[in-house]
């Protein structure tokens, strides 16, 4: 299933990180594209409900692209 990771910087280079209240775990705020939506409108709208922060679409950059070696199309 598609989905988008944020890795959000601050003006001093620094990332955001979130932990799991289910296992602890240090984690990007990241989330599935919902139907019809597209991987910055998932951005965009995970930031918002993991944090309360809010980006506009314009800001967000791609900078990678992940899949699972083990997946066949």
């Amino acid at each position: 299933m598609p989905g988008a990771q944020v890795l959000l910087l601050d003006g001093e280079g620094r990332g955001l990180f979130q932990q799991r209240v289910d296992t602890g775990v240090w984690e990007l705020p990241a989330g599935a594209c919902e139907e019809d939506g597209d991987f910055a409108d998932a951005a965009a709208r995970e930031l918002l409900e993991e944090t309360g922060l809010r980006v506009a679409r314009e800001d967000l950059e791609a900078f990678a692209s992940l899949s699972d070696p083990g997946c066949t199309p």
